[in-house]
């Protein structure tokens, strides 16, 4: 019994730990850190996947692990996992491009990487991005093979409750005066990045596991902990992310939680509909309570005023927007298939500007104010082709799971709404997608952070994974259902 517990959650919580502390040890320590304990999680995360599935029903250990290979060797999004990974592997390697003085021109120019004609990379920019690509081999055919239910609900409540753990730590930083932490609350829609763009994500994942946790019926340790999955991650989307952001990701998480709000009441009666919407309104209260209360007053009155379109982003930072995004496709111009190499926008953007351009740009030129401009210009038509394939591969293969359970569920005679079948989550990508494409338009930090981009695949991932459900059919009370 003991070792069939471990089997059954052993996997989800290595997972969970894999999509989830990297962002946070790289909340507080830094990008490098962040990579190395990535890699050791992904060993531990592998060991379990390979030795210690979860089961099904009538299933032994032997069986499960044949099955799970079985289905991963067997499923496209695996080796488009491996073939990222690969491609961003080599990408880290093929270092080189920098900026260096000449000195028999006696000018400054750009580097040419180790290999001339594949993807490149400045050193160090690319190590982040492949261990983000080398845990997506493990956590995509952990979540679609080898977890049960049961276990996928559980890996989507550990994982974001880890990362509202960190959206708490960082609202009592900032509350309590913390110098590096104030700044990162400070930043605006026209900063390079911010450190909260990945609990926008984890936000929208956290609302959706209000919905598993009902229907799962984990009401003495679940729905604590998914309310403390909301008020954190609200937390650090309310302390760590400009104020219009914070406000699209509230929405987005509203879509999830209404949809959560549903599938509780379709599957657990009434009250533990109420019971949900009374959860998520007070988690999302308490960050704003705190922010009003608790926060430096230049800071929350920045932050309220913020919300306004018109404080977000000056028409002098319109301009320049204008001026970069130009820039950036003048450069994506010059090596439109590759690229100039990932992190290389900054030092190459001086040498694609025109003397006319020089009065709209920035005196410091350290990104593009547009993700998809910044991509263009840094991985070329290739890399984005390979980050969009992967998204379309995960959305199609979960509507393509969702169109068979759907079907199935709707012809059975006791599933009167098979809208209200389909596990929130499965829903929740397409707010988040829609919030992420947007936000894309007005910014490049969800593109430049690496941890961002695990978090958004993990929920594809889970999404991909999940499917509508027969509902349970209850005893009618004083009906003797025996024969």
């Amino acid at each position: 019994m003991f070792q069939r517990a471990v089997a059954r959650y052993g996997l989800s919580a290595s997972l969970s730990l894999l999509a989830a502390v990297p962002f946070v040890v790289g909340l507080f320590a830094g990008p490098h850190a962040a990579s190395v304990t990535a890699l050791w999680l992904c060993l531990v995360a592998l060991e379990w996947l390979l030795l210690q599935p979860s089961l099904r029903s009538g299933e032994g250990f032997r069986d499960a692990r044949r099955r799970v290979v079985s289905e991963t060797l067997r499923d496209p999004l695996f080796w488009f996992a491996v073939i990222a990974a690969v491609f961003a592997g080599f990408r880290a390697l093929n270092g080189g491009v920098v900026l260096d003085y000449d000195p028999e021109s006696q000018a400054w120019c750009v580097s040419e990487p180790w290999t001339v004609g594949l993807p490149s990379s400045v050193p160090g920019a690319g190590l982040p991005f492949f261990v983000v690509a080398l845990s997506m081999v493990v956590i995509v055919p952990g979540l679609r093979h080898g977890l049960g239910k049961s276990a996928r609900a559980m890996c989507l409540l550990v994982a974001s409750l880890i990362a509202g753990g960190a959206g708490m730590a960082a609202c009592v930083a900032v509350c309590s005066g913390s110098e590096g932490f104030l700044k990162l609350a400070g930043t605006g829609l026209f900063s390079p990045t911010w450190a909260g763009d990945a609990f926008c994500f984890w936000l929208v994942a956290s609302s959706a596991a209000l919905g598993e946790v009902e229907e799962r019926g984990w009401k003495k340790a679940g729905l604590p902990a998914v309310f403390l999955a909301i008020a954190g991650n609200a937390a650090g989307v309310v302390f760590l992310c400009p104020p219009i952001v914070a406000a699209g990701a509230f929405l987005a998480a509203a879509i999830a939680a209404v949809l959560s709000v549903n599938y509780s009441g379709f599957h657990a009666g009434l009250v533990a509909a109420a019971r949900a919407v009374v959860v998520f309104s007070l988690a999302l209260a308490l960050p704003l309570i705190a922010l009003s209360g608790l926060a430096d007053e230049d800071l929350a009155r920045g932050k309220f005023e913020g919300l306004l379109p018109a404080n977000a982003i000056t028409e002098r930072q319109q301009t320049m927007r204008t001026a970069l995004v130009d820039n950036a496709f003048t450069m994506w111009k010059e090596s439109p298939w590759l690229g100039k190499g990932l992190g290389a926008y900054s030092i190459n953007a001086p040498f694609c500007a025109e003397k006319g351009d020089w009065a709209d740009l920035p005196v410091k030129i350290e990104f593009v104010p547009n993700g998809y401009a910044q991509m263009l210009a840094e991985r070329g038509i290739v890399g984005c082709l390979l980050v969009l394939v992967g998204i379309v591969l995960l959305v199609g293969s979960g509507l393509t799971r969702f169109a068979l359970g759907f079907k199935a569920v709707a012809d059975d005679s006791d599933s009167p709404a098979p809208f209200l079948s389909v596990p929130p989550v499965a829903w929740a990508q397409l707010p988040m997608l829609l919030f992420a494409g947007i936000l894309c338009v007005f910014a490049a930090s969800p593109v430049l952070q690496a941890q961002s981009w695990t978090a958004f695949v993990f929920i594809l991932a889970m999404a991909s994974a999940s499917f509508p459900v027969r509902r349970r059919p209850r005893a009618a009370v004083g009906v003797n259902t025996e024969k």
